[in-house]
């Protein structure tokens, strides 16, 4: 068939394949191919890449030479496929990271380098949107499928990978050491106790045993369980708001130090953290020099009914005179979520509850009073979470 560079596939869905290559009658024009059953058929979706005008759905892409370093597959979606290309024209190398929306069928490209040479590209397992590359600069994060992009890391790397049940983690050869990340690229920790290692070349990350096998030039292979020595941290947020890092489990070598903030939600607050850690402070610092749990809590902000009022009126009939105190009050604008309301009695100085009231109820009729008699009146806020606002005050004489 010819001499393909890449070939890829799903994780989630072995026997969707995807390959990039050049035929042996011809081998200059670039061919993608796919396969749906295993790799028994393929059908060739473009294109002949003219060695000197190339041109993929009309858009002009490389050039002399062309080659393909990774291709990233979206193991959710395997609609969306990412490759990274470089090309040589004149001498000037451009690399570019190219991207596909139906398995192939039409590509653009999302960006190009005339500095940094991008020698691999993953993806991560559940959202297209984070995508990672490494290059002789370093190690790049998109959050947004590839159109902008962030240094995450110095140090030159020629491969990636990343766990298909943890996408948290993330995996780097470099030129003399493995590293690897468990927060999503936001801290990096060397995973090789050898002072030098030759360029990694391949990773590939076996789920069931936690194993890392990395590919080192001139030397074969070498294995890293990256459970091994290992603290966990647990981070959770309570209703009303969430943390960064997003709540989760998190593995690290011992004594790595790693801030956690939170982020109350609309209409809550950060109250402390609970767990391993205590105070209010936002954010902490925690050292992972053991297995941890951290919790953030959050308390919904509740205000008391508006305009709450009443006046004693007179109830006359045939038989009898009954004297009401009539409550009134408005739903207070700040508040959301409200289940219901409470009215309670203030009797020397103690509050008996008098109703439970809906949330769209804002009139009580207390029957019966006495008319000579004052009486105060406390109205509270209840949320669906059983959390009450301060009362609101009235007394009718």
């Amino acid at each position: 068939m010819g001499h393909f560079r890449i070939i890829s596939d799903n994780p989630i869905d072995p026997q969707h394949v995807f390959a990039i290559g050049t035929e042996v009658e011809h081998p200059h024009p670039i061919r993608f191919l796919r396969s749906f059953n295993g790799g028994l058929n393929w059908e060739k979706i473009y294109m002949v890449l003219d060695w000197n005008d190339t041109q993929i759905n009309g858009m002009a892409i490389c050039s002399e030479d062309t080659l393909f370093n990774g291709m990233a597959i979206c193991p959710y979606d395997d609609n969306v496929i990412f490759v990274a290309m470089h090309s040589q024209k004149g001498g000037i190398r451009e690399d570019s990271i190219i991207k596909s929306t139906d398995r192939g069928s039409t590509w653009s490209v999302i960006k190009s380098y005339r500095d940094t040479e991008i020698n691999d590209i993953v993806v991560d397992p559940n959202s297209s949107q984070n995508v990672y590359i490494a290059t002789n600069k370093g190690i790049y994060r998109s959050v947004d499928s590839g159109h902008s992009w962030k240094n995450v890391f110095d140090e030159s790397a020629y491969c990636l990978e990343i766990p298909l049940n943890d996408p948290k983690q993330i995996f780097a050869g470099c030129e003399n050491s493995v590293y690897g990340s468990f927060d999503g690229g936001e801290t990096w920790t060397k995973l090789n106790a050898e002072k030098h290692l030759s360029r990694v070349e391949n990773l590939e990350f076996h789920e069931p045993s936690h194993t890392l096998y990395a590919s080192i030039e001139n030397r074969g292979l070498v294995t890293y369980n990256t459970m091994t020595n290992k603290n966990f941290l647990a981070v959770y947020a309570d209703v009303g708001g969430t943390t960064k890092p997003e709540p989760g489990i998190y593995f690290y070598p011992p004594n790595t130090k790693i801030d956690i903030m939170a982020f109350p939600d609309n209409y809550y607050e950060f109250e402390g953290w609970g767990g391993s850690k205590s105070g209010k402070a936002n954010p902490i610092t925690v050292t992972v020099d053991s297995d941890m749990t951290v919790k953030a809590n959050f308390y919904v902000l509740l205000f008391p009914p508006s305009d709450f009022w009443g006046e004693k009126v007179v109830n006359r009939s045939l038989s009898m005179i009954e004297h009401i105190n009539v409550l009134r009050w408005q739903r207070n604008p700040e508040n959301f979520q409200i289940d219901k309301y409470e009215l309670y009695r203030i009797e020397g100085g103690v509050a008996v509850l008098v109703a439970k009231l809906d949330s769209e109820t804002f009139e009580y009729w207390d029957r019966r009073v006495d008319k000579d008699q004052e009486y105060n009146y406390a109205l509270v806020a209840v949320h669906i979470t059983g959390e009450k606002s301060d009362p609101a005050l009235t007394t009718i004489k």
